[in-house]
């Protein structure tokens, strides 16, 4: 093994001590014969090699006219390094011996392959500071350098040790093991966002239980992505998800649960309308830019509570058991086999039929507030499509010459043909226009202002999204169409629903 290193003036950051006499010696040899020897250069550098592994006695030795002291100390040489460096800081013969030097922290833990700066005080000359004094490192728990960085490299039980002249401090170092799993923490929260204590939460077979302000960790998780279940009596499960790595605490969104029956969801939970069998996506609160320059204006903030929405437009089938159950009317084009497959969008409606089954439903019409704020996905997409850009693999619009792309239907498609937009919602751009509850008043929206008056049976009512005849101008999330609410012979007008909670 090689020591090396250099010695310098304890009085000086970097005055080194040239012709000074290195010796070292293991402990266990008890001739002088048996040193290891090197003498520093001009600024005071040395190297020592052939040093045995273990504790040893370095011997700083001068000339006897030198202005420094002789310095003798302990230090232990690792087997697992080639090298070990010590610096050595001299006291002038001529500068008074200093009463006390005084190392911090004290007593501290750290992880191996993480390091911690250390200091040193020295009376009574403040002015001497942690580069002014000899540091050393007793067992083999890691290196410090000249500034008093110690460098931890392996685990266990050990000591930096501060010297300077016959003034001594020293304190107890421990290394910890570098982990090697993770953390996951978080809340589980009720609707109202009240926190949910003795909940259960699940994450790949681990399982914890929530403390009385509902929060949870679960520790020694190997790396890796974790679905995270939660579950209490008397209230819906809901998952979250988490990737843990190493050494870290992932902190987990609230999970929310709802009271069984409760119609309050959580961002992306599906439920069925057991009226229809319609899947109603949760859509959460939020705050958008409603309207588009250039396209509707002016462009304004809108807040949105979350509501239940249908992830696709009511279906034929769907009108087909509302019909049957309340002995309404068939729409215009129902006996007409271009547009009344099972799973086709129903069009040929009337503002007053879509109203009347979303009453039959247990749902009504989404506002056109809403409507917009699910269209845009929660990003404010242009489009209501799965990137917000619009092609003919992401929606079905007006296009007859190219249908090279998963559009090819010349008429409505079946609903949920396209991928979803970020909120889980289908064909909002194209396919069929949608029926909002809103009258077609101007901007800005204002829910108060008579334009959700759903008793007013004169006024134009607003449809949404485009078709599959229209071109892309219409499809932006901000386009809005001004239309009557009797008109019954449109076969690209349609509807979805949406629920309060």
């Amino acid at each position: 093994m090689t020591v090396s290193g250099r010695v310098l003036d304890a009085t000086s950051e970097e005055t080194g001590v040239g012709g000074a006499e290195v010796l070292i010696t293991e402990q266990s040899r008890a001739a002088r014969q048996g040193s290891k020897r090197d003498v520093t250069d001009a600024d005071g550098y040395y190297v020592v090699e052939e040093v045995q592994p273990g504790k040893c006695m370095m011997e700083i030795r001068l000339p006897a006219d030198s202005r420094y002291n002789t310095l003798q100390i302990e230090i232990e040489v690792p087997g697992d390094r080639p090298t070990t460096s010590v610096w050595v800081r001299l006291l002038g013969k001529d500068v008074p011996e200093p009463t006390s030097v005084t190392i911090s922290p004290k007593s501290p833990s750290v992880q191996a392959g993480q390091t911690l700066q250390f200091t040193a005080v020295v009376a009574p000359n403040p002015q001497m500071k942690v580069t002014h004094v000899t540091l050393l490192v007793q067992g083999d728990i890691g290196t410090i350098n000249a500034q008093g960085l110690f460098t931890a490299t392996k685990p266990g039980t050990g000591s930096v040790v501060a010297l300077v002249g016959t003034a001594t401090d020293s304190t107890t170092v421990t290394v910890t093991p570098q982990p090697t799993t993770g953390t996951i923490t978080g809340r589980v929260a009720d609707e109202h966002s009240l926190p949910l204590a003795g909940a259960t939460v699940q994450a790949n077979g681990t399982q914890v239980t929530t403390a009385a302000d509902g929060t949870y960790t679960i520790t020694n998780l190997s790396p890796g992505w974790y679905s995270l279940t939660a579950s209490k009596t008397g209230y819906n499960s809901a998952t979250q998800s988490a990737t843990v790595s190493v050494g870290q605490v992932a902190m987990v969104d609230d999970v929310t649960l709802t009271v069984v029956g409760s119609d309050t969801g959580t961002a992306g939970e599906v439920r069925t309308n057991p009226a229809d069998g319609a899947e109603m996506i949760w859509i959460p609160a939020g705050t958008f830019s409603m309207g588009q320059e250039g396209v509707t204006t002016p462009v304004h903030q809108q807040t949105v509570a979350g509501f239940w929405l249908y992830r696709s437009e009511v279906t034929n089938a769907q009108y087909g058991q509302f019909m049957q159950a309340t002995g309404h009317a068939a729409p215009y084009f129902w006996n007409n086999s271009t547009f009344n497959g099972a799973q086709q969008p129903i069009v040929g409606v009337t503002w007053f039929d879509a109203k009347a089954y979303a009453e039959w439903a247990g749902s009504r019409l989404p506002t056109e507030a809403e409507w917009e704020y699910a269209a845009r996905g929660g990003q404010q997409f242009e489009y209501a499509t799965s990137t917000g850009q619009l092609s003919h693999d992401l929606a079905n619009y007006d296009d007859y010459y190219d249908k090279a792309g998963v559009d090819q239907w010349y008429y409505a498609s079946p609903v949920g043909s396209f991928p979803a937009n970020p909120f889980g919602v289908y064909d909002m751009s194209g396919n069929v226009w949608e029926w909002c509850s809103s009258i077609y008043m101007s901007y800005p929206y204002s829910a108060t202002d008579g334009r959700e008056n759903m008793q007013n049976t004169f006024s134009s009512r607003v449809l949404r999204g485009g078709s599959y005849y229209t071109d892309s101008y219409y499809l932006r999330c901000a386009t809005r169409y001004d239309y009557s609410p009797g008109k019954h012979y449109a076969v690209y007008v349609g509807f979805r629903c949406a629920r309060s909670p």
